[in-house]
């Protein structure tokens, strides 16, 4: 399939392995928006992938230069963004676009667990 393209618009019945290969490329694209990123407050150090669809998890790892320690945030597009979709789902820049809104407004979820 055509993942190498950010806008490729994928059918919504994908294997396991073409469902990864859309989070790896939605993950890809957060990665070279954010790292490195500095900011006068954070500083992103990580944005990984972690479990699988639908439960699949974007966090985003970060240092907060007003508490001690590593901090997270996470998405689950998934359950977020995609699973609504019917035909096609949208492009990976497109939810990449969304996670990194949701980043820069605050509203991801913290990660409570490590």
């Amino acid at each position: 399939m055509g993942f190498d393209d950010p806008y490729f618009q994928p059918p919504t019945e994908l294997s396991d392995a073409e469902a990864r290969a859309y989070e790896e490329k939605i993950v890809e694209l957060l990665r070279d928006a954010l790292l490195p990123s500095a900011g006068p407050v954070f500083f992103v150090e990580a944005v990984e992938l972690r479990g699988k669809r639908p439960d699949t998890e974007v966090i985003i790892r970060y240092r907060d230069s007003r508490k001690a320690g590593l901090l997270g945030r996470r998405s689950r597009p998934w359950q977020e963004f995609i699973e609504s979709w019917q035909g096609h789902l949208p492009g990976a820049a497109s939810i990449g676009s969304a996670i990194y809104s949701r980043w820069h407004d605050g509203t991801l979820e913290p990660v409570t667990e490590e």
